[in-house]
């Protein structure tokens, strides 16, 4: 068993969110599911949320914070801000933000390497961008280690 509870990490958007888990001792991350949900239901997010928090012992939520390319904050900005106190108020988990500039991109630009068709890509895209979301903020943790 690894040395530390995971991290779950998040791409949240207005109507899907991907979700990535990482192993034990924060070495890897892997996707872990796309939810759909209607438009800004968030509530039903929680919820999805709550369900992984029951399988996996999780100490923190690493949420995507989409920053403009010049590092400004936007109206998705402030609608992930509004979703990580939700996320504080119903779940009482621990919340940090990580940069998810070009983290879609970077998905989208893999699955198109390996010649994912369009319908394909749109099913995993996200949780794709959680994946590396979470890479990075693993990446930085463990330069600090």
């Amino acid at each position: 068993m690894g040395k530390h509870p995971r991290i779950l990490a998040l791409d949240l958007g207005v109507k899907t969110c991907g979700l990535a888990i990482s192993d034990p001792d924060w070495k890897i991350s892997y996707p872990l599911e796309q939810f759909n949900f209607k438009r800004y239901d968030f509530a039903s997010l929680i919820s999805r949320i709550a369900f992984w928090l029951e399988q996996y012992k999780i100490s923190t939520i690493v949420l995507g914070y989409p920053l403009t390319l010049n590092g400004k904050i936007s109206p998705r900005t402030k609608m992930v801000e509004n979703f990580a106190y939700l996320i504080k108020k119903n779940l009482k988990i621990n919340v940090i933000f990580q940069d998810e500039r070009f983290s879609t991109k970077q998905a989208q630009n893999f699955l198109l390497d390996l010649g994912i068709s369009f319908k394909k890509r749109q099913k995993i895209i996200d949780k794709l961008a959680a994946q590396i979301i979470l890479e990075r903020f693993l990446e930085t943790v463990n330069k600090k280690q």
